[in-house]
């Protein structure tokens, strides 16, 4: 790099120094830019600082022709943008300002300029121009800034403490932005505003809403000491009711802030207490408490208010107490504090009024939770009918007592009755029960079955793993480990200073909103991927391929039924059975007799949605061979051989031998295994330049494709992918409609939607902003319709032209899902070897999205980074602004009082639960989140993950109740929870495909033997 910072460019000299400094002057502007995407800020801003009056110097010279101009004017302005970016990220805010204002009207992206200008203003204390600036980005009325520039106007107004001026913006925001993340700040200002305007019965109902919303901000706190001042001036604002006091209360306690709603329960309690201490009202704040303690694991002070509750309860003061509650709870904390016996008692006098079969049903679960499986197993044997016991369920409770002759009979039948992922996991467990039975050779050939069928999915991995434990024995040296697990567990308790807190993340795997198919909801339909039926076409009759003759008595009866007597019959039960995500819900006539179609579902299915119908990489679709019948196995065996596995349950990111010496840098904080040599998405680089080509080709259609380039060659990449999206949207919705008639295509995208928005609730767009706009309208005069329409005709016609630079634009910008959703939409890439040929396909599907952001923060908090990106293909599939049913938010999926919490841990006083929609904020806290999990498990990965999803708190209490002698593996497999079972084996197999697409890994090994030692925090 020629560094044009120190040559002397004065004006006077600049025309003379061209020459002998040219090949450096047309590499100055790429050069400034590598260099500020590399970190090198100041060395960016030297080579700009140089380059800029040279470049102006040189725009004097009359004699240039209008290209050279042309030419020159727009590096100028390139290299002002990006030098007025430069000064803000080394804090030179009013110099980056000026420059800013230099560039008003002369780029592409002048909403962008007046609304950076802003921010650069209110950063150098000029909160009245920056007010100005923010007015005139919002009046520019484009989708990525308009709502931005006016929460800025809002603050900026504050500031310059203007607040008649700030008022009816204050008030603008906090009626059409109620999810603004700052919210607390703009309730706060508004009762400033009217406070200083003198209007003060307005401003104590203000100040009591800004408390009443926030009591758990430093505004709130203010606003209550505020709205107390005014009272005593005779400024008061009506009472809130007790029960709008109750139900906030109750959110803040939801929302993890057990401590103040601790303290503000009691105050309402002291408020509302009667002579006796006996009403509803107190006794429903009592259960608030217990919820309050209980929920992050302060057991011992649950159960103190259980026993107030208890003794209000057994007294015969009742009103507002929830016998099932109150028992359910008791029964819960007697378990976490041990006491099994009393545990168990607290569950009988629950379940004294229930019917016989509930009753033995809920005892019978309790047992199965704590692992007496033996005495669960005595109390199904009477509840189960014959055909029940032919299912999972009751096969799971043979295989962990030990009855494997029966287990291994049932696991043969399911495994010929299924396809796909559902039988790799009953040939899985085949083989398993082989192992613990010592029939080594013929578990051996199951094992191997499914390594070579099921290679990429979770039970291949999990098998090749066997192979390996089975070929090498005991393969890691005991003084290693036991030097290991000494490390691990005499390490400090750092986190345990840390408030204790609940409820982990209840991620959901967002699905796509552009109409493609991902070819991991491809139904199994045997040996073969079935081609879809035409309109009119016979489906193929699969029943010949279940042979009922080998069966005998009431076997055969019910493998008889399945197959049925008739051609649509058949049709039915068989698109039902070999598409694992649906249950047997019309497997019978509702004329049979005696069979239940919750029978059915348990006899033959397992109730497991969360396994894939089918897994990227399979063999060409085809189905391993079933376990062979007739093996000799014993008919009853101690089970006591199952722990004797001599792997720490971690990953071997080093290999099964090599590894352990790894763990000790881990347990010390460090990120261990493969990293990329270079924070880059994809290693191949066709797609660079793609933006630019784009441009060429279809920049005259798509003019988001400049304003994106502007941004992108400025360092704002986020803003170029907020750009970027307006064109892959508009493209992919033309391409699906179809060709335009006589009149232009309003798509039907709304204006401000997040791009994938599975609330359950009443959605609506950024910040709770609620609008019908279009976000691409259809204009009024005849004369832009026309236009319009030839322009929509044009783009669908040039659509196959327009594919292949799309894909490579989203590449070079970093829209990551986007170019995800193109990729799946050309061809079947996905039976490929990720090795292969098609490689560049699979890193399209699987890239190492925002890589900058995710080793940073995994190198910070000491993990994989492919962990990181293997969590993030199943949350989100890299669209930063996804929001799940349960409200999860982001890349990573965090839920609001999740992110509560770890900002009260990353020191975020600011923090709002929207911020999660930014991709650096959701990296952050994911990553931190997730390395915080990984050490309170003691570098067991799996834990981590499972606890991502189920919550730790959860995962600790599976593992006290039933852990013990335990491997990983069964662990796993009776996670409770079909989202968090699932999503553990999802992840794992995400992680060996990201190992083996860019580390060229062939199989991720993970140990069996779990430590059941873990930290108290994080439990939430």
């Amino acid at each position: 790099m020629v560094a044009l910072a120190g040559l002397a460019l004065q004006d006077a000299q600049g025309a003379a120094q061209l020459k002998s400094v040219e090949v450096g002057e047309e590499q100055a502007l790429s050069s400034a830019q590598q260099a500020f995407f590399e970190e090198r800020i100041a060395d960016a801003e030297q080579i700009l600082a140089a380059l800029i009056p040279h470049r102006q110097a040189q725009l004097k010279d009359e004699s240039l022709d209008d290209a050279t101009r042309d030419r020159l004017q727009t590096e100028l302005y390139q290299a002002q943008l990006l030098h007025a970016h430069s000064l803000s990220r080394l804090d030179k805010h009013a110099a980056a300002a000026d420059v800013f204002a230099q560039l008003e009207g002369k780029t592409g992206v002048d909403d962008f300029v007046y609304w950076l200008r802003g921010q650069a203003l209110r950063r150098a204390g000029k909160p009245a121009e920056a007010a100005k600036a923010m007015q005139a980005a919002f009046d520019q009325d484009t989708t990525p800034v308009k709502l931005r520039a006016q929460v800025g106007n809002a603050h900026a107004l504050v500031e310059a403490k203007d607040w008649k001026s700030a008022l009816p913006v204050l008030e603008q925001v906090i009626d059409a932005l109620p999810n603004y993340p700052r919210r607390y700040k703009i309730l706060y200002y508004r009762a400033q505003a009217l406070e200083q305007l003198g209007r003060l019965d307005e401003a104590a109902r203000a100040y009591q809403q800004a408390w009443f919303e926030f009591p758990h901000k430093e505004q709130g706190a203010m606003a209550r000491e505020d709205l107390a001042r005014l009272a005593k001036s005779g400024h008061e604002p009506a009472p809130i009711s007790r029960t709008r006091l109750f139900e906030r209360y109750r959110m803040l306690r939801i929302n993890k802030h057990w401590d103040l709603a601790e303290e503000l329960f009691l105050e309402l309690m002291e408020e509302h207490k009667t002579p006796g201490g006996h009403s509803a009202f107190e006794h429903e704040i009592l259960t608030q408490l217990v919820l309050n303690s209980y929920v992050p694991d302060r057991n011992k002070e649950a159960m103190g208010w259980l026993q107030k509750l208890k003794a209000e309860y057994e007294a015969g003061h009742t009103a507002g107490i929830s016998a099932d509650l109150l028992y359910s709870y008791l029964s819960h904390t007697y378990s976490r504090l041990g006491d099994f016996e009393k545990s168990r008692a607290a569950l009988e006098t629950k379940l004294a009024n229930a019917s016989k079969n509930a009753r033995a049903t809920e005892i019978a679960q309790f047992l199965k939770d704590h692992g007496r499986y033996q005495e669960a197993k005595e109390i199904y044997d009477e509840l189960y009918t014959s055909w029940r016991k032919l299912g999972w369920d009751y096969t799971w409770l043979l295989y962990k007592t030990g009855d494997f002759q029966q287990a291994y009979e049932n696991l043969t039948r399911l495994a010929e009755r299924s396809s796909g992922q559902k039988r790799a996991k009953y040939m899985y467990w085949a083989a398993r029960t082989l192992t613990l039975d010592g029939n080594i050779e013929e578990a051996t050939k199951l094992y191997t079955d499914i390594a070579r069928v099921y290679e990429l999915g979770y039970y291949g991995i999990q098998a090749h793993n066997r192979l390996l434990d089975i070929q090498q024995g005991k393969a890691v040296d005991d003084r290693l480990i036991a030097q290991t697990r000494g490390i691990v567990d005499g390490a400090s308790e750092v986190l345990a200073a840390m408030e204790q807190v609940e409820d982990g993340l209840e991620s959901s795997v967002v699905s796509a909103a552009n109409a493609y198919q991902d070819p991991r909801t491809v139904q199994r339909t045997g040996k073969k991927r079935a081609a879809q039926a035409k309109p009119g076409e016979a489906v193929a009759d699969r029943s010949s391929e279940i042979d009922c003759s080998r069966e005998t008595g009431q076997e055969r009866h019910f493998c008889e039924m399945l197959v049925a007597q008739s051609r649509d019959a058949k049709h039915t039960i068989l698109e039902s059975a070999l598409a694992p995500y649906l249950p047997y819900t019309n497997l019978m006539s509702s004329s049979v007799s005696g069979i239940s179609r919750a029978e059915i579902a348990s006899a033959v299915l397992d109730g497991d949605t969360e396994i894939d119908a089918i897994e990227l990489g399979d063999s060409a679709g085809e189905d391993a061979p079933p376990p062979r019948r007739g093996v000799a196995v014993s008919k009853h065996r101690s089970t006591s051989a199952r722990a004797n596995f001599d792997t720490p349950a971690r990953i071997y990111w080093e290999g099964r031998r090599d590894s352990p010496a790894a763990f000790v840098n881990a347990d010390n904080g460090k990120a261990i295994g493969p990293m990329p040599s270079r924070p880059i998405a994809y290693d191949e680089d066709a797609y660079q330049g793609g933006l630019e080509r784009a441009i060429a080709e279809m920049g005259d259609l798509f003019p988001q494709l400049e304003r994106a380039r502007w941004l992108r060659d400025a360092g704002y990449s986020i803003y170029a992918r907020w750009v970027i999206r307006d064109f892959a949207m508009e493209y992919i919705g033309l391409r699906d409609a179809g060709r335009p008639g006589a009149k232009p295509i309003e798509l039907s995208t709304p204006r401000w939607t997040y791009l994938i928005d599975n609330r359950r609730r009443d959605r609506a767009g950024m910040w709770g902003f609620r609008s019908d706009e279009p976000r691409y309208p259809v204009p009024g005069p005849a004369a832009e319709r026309k236009a319009m329409l030839e322009r929509q005709q044009e783009i669908y016609d040039r659509r196959n032209q327009i594919a292949p630079l799309a894909l490579d634009a989203l590449k070079d910008v970093g829209d990551f899902h986007m170019v995800r959703s193109l990729n799946f939409g050309t061809g079947p890439w996905y039976r490929a070897d990720p090795k292969g040929p098609l490689r560049y396909k699979w890193m399209q599907a699987y890239p190492r999205a925002f890589p900058r952001q995710v080793i940073r923060e995994s190198k910070r908090n000491g993990i994989n980074p492919y962990l990181v990106w293997a969590v993030m293909t199943v949350e989100s599939t890299y669209n930063p602004d996804s929001i799940s049913y349960a409200d999860a938010l982001g890349l990573l999926q965090v839920i609001p009082r999740t992110g509560i919490k770890t900002a009260e841990m990353l020191g975020d006083e600011t923090f709002g639960a929207e911020d999660l929609l930014t991709e650096d904020v959701a990296v952050q806290h994911g990553a931190f989140y997730l390395g915080k999990l990984v050490k309170k498990f003691r570098g067991q990965e799996f834990l981590a993950i499972a606890g991502y999803n189920g919550g730790p708190h959860r995962v600790s209490a599976w593992m006290d109740k039933r852990g013990r002698d335990m491997p990983l593996d069964e662990f796993v497999e009776e996670i409770p929870f079909d989202q968090a079972r699932g999503y553990t084996k999802k992840v794992t197999r995400f992680l060996a495909l990201y190992l083996r697409i860019y580390e060229g890994v062939e199989h991720l090994y993970v140990g069996q033997n779990m430590n059941l030692d873990y930290l108290p925090d994080p439990n939430f």
